[in-house]
């Protein structure tokens, strides 16, 4: 019998450095720099997975003519080192922007600092002897085994009456916040929310406002089942927003990718022996996953960013937040802290459009089950954001982190793995009777490989018996 024990594992993450220099022609000032990285299915070499990093831009920038907007976009190939890992097993990369400046106008040098997660399903499992014709010990275990979700494209679409006096539509750029994942047989069903945040002109003036999107989809996964623990992740991989009679409307791709275990059980051969043969036995140890499970948890964040040169008018637009530096420890509670950033978009004292970056730590306490020990990965999403500005120059800002707890119970086995028989047991003529008293911790196998009997013979003599015997239990055999 071979037992699976697939699992997954992560790269460390890297962080690198991208830089590009963009031209916005006759530009006076930059008010924002909008940025976007996703990676490509990647390719699997010894030690290494390979991606392709996509870098999309947004530069909204001021003109003699007014408020302008350019779009750029920037491939690069990153090597993630990845020790163990191999050509056919399957991997797939998520991107996260820790941060981004910029330094100049006509001439404008972009600095984006990405983070890239690898992760590997490592096959994995062990055969067991074929014990057959012999006495066994066994032990009923369930292992949590790995298995991919595949890579599925989800299209999503939107609109919202935003405000009836927009002009144009300047940028647009989309979270998504996953509200739950379900498994069937073959199937993962996901749902959540895609929120774009739009950048339009009104009168001149840089205004914004936030689409929700809902999506509600069923992904094929081969091998699914409905006790499986699936984590899935998602990521927009771009988006149209239009205007149409005073409605925004926004549509997209989202990238769902991930994994999931699948729970099994086996009955594995710890013990054996034979009555008639004298047995070379040879055992293996391995180490299963036989416990896993997600526990979710949302918490509120709040701050604020001061600057005196805000003028006394309302928050002109908000720029997709992402969270940054995120840490987690402990087990009852989980807890997590990180950094939110955004870019807001306000107006000075003179009326002119300012771009302002706005980083708020948050720290949180999520508290899994008592089904959910040992080791953890957490994942966090901003599921809400929100501004506003306040007398004196202060815009507070306010939202809803979404945290996935993912923990995972190991447990050491020792198998049969295989056996050889060595020669004819010198069996002498046994007593009439025997009584036999159980010592501390022997179990009914125990009993019956001391006695070279068959426990179903133990049972059949003994049948106030169970599997489960005590110390001190009186054992009645003798042979028929």
């Amino acid at each position: 019998m071979y037992v699976k024990c697939d699992s997954v594992l992560k790269s460390e993450p890297v962080q690198l450095y991208i830089d590009t220099e963009i031209e916005p022609a006759g530009a006076k000032s930059i008010v924002s720099v909008l940025v976007k990285a996703w990676a490509e299915s990647p390719f699997t070499r010894p030690n290494e997975i390979v991606t392709t990093l996509n870098i999309e831009y947004t530069v909204v920038y001021i003109t003699d003519a007014g408020v302008q907007t350019l779009k750029d976009h920037k491939s690069e190939s990153v090597r993630i080192p990845f020790g163990g890992v191999k050509e056919d097993w399957f991997t797939f990369v998520r991107p996260v922007v820790v941060g981004s400046e910029y330094v100049g106008t006509e001439k404008l040098k972009i600095r984006v600092m990405p983070e890239l997660n690898g992760y590997a399903i490592v096959p994995s499992g062990f055969d067991t002897a074929n014990a057959e014709g012999l006495e066994v010990k066994r032990e009923d275990v369930t292992v949590f085994s790995a298995i991919p979700v595949p890579n599925t494209e989800i299209v999503f679409s939107g609109g919202a009456a935003l405000d009836t006096s927009i002009s144009e539509i300047i940028a647009s750029q989309s979270t998504i916040n996953i509200d739950s994942v379900s498994t069937a047989t073959d199937l993962i069903h996901i749902s959540g929310t895609v929120n774009t945040y739009v950048q339009y002109l009104k009168d001149g003036k840089i205004m914004g406002g936030v689409i929700n999107s809902r999506f509600d989809e069923e992904v094929l996964a081969k091998g699914m089942t409905e006790e499986a623990v699936a984590v899935a992740f998602a990521e927009p991989q771009g988006e149209v927003t239009s205007l149409k009679d005073g409605e925004v409307t926004t549509e997209g791709v989202i990238s769902v990718t991930g994994f999931a275990y699948i729970p099994e059980k086996y009955s594995v051969v710890t013990d054996a022996y034979s009555l008639t043969k004298e047995l070379d036995l040879q055992f293996g140890e391995a180490e299963i996953k036989e416990n896993i499970c997600v526990a979710a948890d949302k918490s509120k964040f709040f701050g604020s960013v001061r600057e005196d040169r805000f003028a006394p008018s309302c928050i002109a637009a908000l720029a997709a937040p992402s969270i940054s530096a995120l840490n987690y420890s402990g087990m009852k509670p989980v807890k997590t802290e990180g950094i939110v950033g955004a870019q807001l978009i306000a107006e000075d004292g003179n009326g002119e459009p300012m771009g302002i970056q706005a980083e708020i730590p948050f720290r949180m306490e999520s508290y899994p089950s008592d089904e959910c020990p040992g080791a953890i990965s957490v994942y966090a999403g901003i599921s809400d954001y929100a501004a506003r500005l306040r007398q004196g120059g202060t815009i507070e800002l306010s939202g809803e982190i979404a945290v996935c707890v993912l923990s995972e119970s190991t447990a050491a086995i020792r198998y049969l793995s295989s056996f050889e028989e060595a020669a004819d047991k010198e069996l002498s003529d046994p007593p009439v009777v025997t009584l036999y008293i159980a010592g501390k911790g022997e179990t009914l196998f125990d009993v019956a490989k001391a006695l070279n009997a068959d426990a179903e013979r133990l049972k059949e003599l003994n049948p106030e018996l169970g599997d489960d015997i005590s110390e001190g239990d009186k054992i009645i055999y003798y042979e028929n």
